[in-house]
């Protein structure tokens, strides 16, 4: 009846769930059912599957087969446009989704928020604390503005949950969320010094940073040219015992 007058379903497919025929007259309605899977643990394609599966068209395993070829049903380009319309950025629009994860149906687990037991063992609950963007926001920095950052993505941590950053080399770099912020894990000169890298103070209020720099395999000549070319300097290295004892008499002598 509803061909028979125009009607026409969405020629790209589902914009959200099963059907190409539902959901398609609201840009932001995925987004709408999306906020299902913090909220109960499921999302539209699992309403639709229940459907087709009481109406007797289809059986409980072929919805589970669906559900797993599927994958992310993370609506990217829909969130993207709803944070541009609220003028908000996306990590503040999935920062607002995480209040409503109800805690009675996920449990935090390896760093990640998952589903105990969960019907489908696909790494969905993955895609609630790793994001990435693509493409990368990028964007200018230095004194001169011609260091361009590429932002890959988000992590989110729990308190007293860690990341390691690695490289093609082997060199390893850990971060730890805590109740109060962050903070690198590596002992300055212990794990640190074990991976080539090593610490430096930069005494300028305005950059307060703390420097895991060069040394061993890492681009000594790189460092030091990022340095001068932000006007910048260190004041004290800190990879090596003598080095970290020599900064606390310093500091205990200070008047």
């Amino acid at each position: 009846m509803a061909r028979t007058h125009g009607f026409r379903a969405d020629p790209r497919g589902a914009r959200t769930g099963l059907y190409d025929y539902a959901d398609i007259d609201d840009d932001f309605i995925s987004v709408h059912h999306w906020f299902k899977w913090h909220k109960f643990g499921f999302t539209r394609l699992f309403d639709n599957l229940s459907l087709e599966i009481r109406n007797g068209r289809i059986g409980r395993a072929d919805a589970i087969a669906i559900i797993r070829a599927r994958g992310d049903d993370t609506p990217h380009d829909d969130i993207a446009r709803l944070c541009g319309f609220l003028d908000i950025t996306e990590d503040r629009l999935h920062s607002i989704a995480e209040t409503f994860r109800n805690k009675a149906v996920w449990h935090r687990q390896g760093g990640v928020w998952t589903i105990p037991d969960f019907l489908i063992p696909t790494g969905l609950e993955l895609i609630d604390a790793l994001r990435s963007k693509n493409p990368p926001r990028r964007f200018s920095v230095g004194a001169d503005g011609t260091i361009e950052i590429n932002d890959c993505g988000s992590l989110d941590l729990e308190p007293d949950e860690q990341v390691t950053f690695v490289t093609k080399t082997g060199a390893e770099y850990d971060l730890a969320r805590k109740d109060w912020g962050f903070y690198a894990t590596p002992s300055l000169n212990g794990r640190l010094a074990g991976f080539g890298l090593a610490g430096g103070a930069d005494p300028e209020p305005r950059n307060g940073a703390v420097f895991s720099a060069s040394g061993g395999a890492w681009p000594e000549d790189a460092f030091y040219t990022y340095l001068e070319a932000e006007n910048l300097r260190i004041v004290h290295w800190l990879d090596s015992d003598e080095a970290c004892q020599a900064l606390d008499q310093a500091v205990a002598g200070a008047p």
